[in-house]
């Protein structure tokens, strides 16, 4: 992963190549963010239908052109235990190309593997994907990318009911009887016309808030 630079909005983890320009990752920041907040007042549950349908009806609304979207599901084997990190890749990368499948890996190598300098990183993350039940832990992973000039992401949602308590569960194997998994793909490029003429109503209206967004309250949008 030292090619590539990480990014996370909420409980959502997408890494992006280190030469990407700064205005399509700010793109991805600023519409993401603003997503998750809208999707936060009809439901604060992430795992929740209604969580998701808000929050991809307004990143549709600030420029995203969803062109894949699909539930997925994970068919545990006969093994009768299964590592939550590993349903990650398995589900990720059929829809990725090798370089990608590589990155995918190197990050969750990091990640099970962290140095002293993303630890904390780590635990703010994961304090988003799991905030209020260790039981529900819900995150998205993906790579974000440039393509013809503008934010292209491949992101999976998983939705997670087993016990965790931090980010190393996601190495700790479970027995199968515990799994329960449920995930959305989405693939969606940025059309940045779009995105620039609602840019500074979208800044305007996240503008002062995003303490209070961090904190997981609700935003007067």
């Amino acid at each position: 992963m030292a090619n590539s630079t990480v990014i996370v909005v909420d409980q959502s983890l997408v890494w992006a190549p280190n030469d990407l320009n700064p205005a399509l990752s700010d793109a991805y920041k600023y519409t993401q963010t603003f997503a998750n907040a809208a999707a936060r007042t009809v439901s604060k549950d992430t795992q929740s239908e209604v969580y998701f349908n808000k929050m991809t009806l307004e990143l549709s609304r600030v420029g995203w052109n969803i062109t894949q979207s699909d539930k997925l599901t994970y068919h545990i084997g006969s093994s009768g235990s299964y590592v939550p990190s590993s349903v990650v890749s398995t589900l990720l990368d059929s829809y990725l190309s090798p370089e990608q499948q590589k990155q995918t890996k190197g990050l969750l190598d990091a990640i099970k593997n962290p140095d002293n300098s993303i630890k904390d990183f780590l635990t703010f993350w994961w304090s988003k994907s799991s905030p209020t039940d260790a039981s529900k832990t819900s995150m998205s992973f993906g790579p974000l990318q440039a393509y013809l000039g503008s934010p292209d992401v491949t992101v999976i949602w998983y939705y997670f009911n087993y016990h965790a308590e931090g980010w190393r569960s996601l190495f700790v194997e479970q027995k199968s009887s515990d799994l329960q998994v449920d995930a959305r793909f989405l693939r969606m490029n940025l059309n940045m016309g779009l995105y620039n003429s609602v840019k500074n109503e979208l800044i305007t209206k996240l503008s002062g808030k995003i303490t209070d967004h961090v904190k997981e309250e609700t935003l007067d949008l």
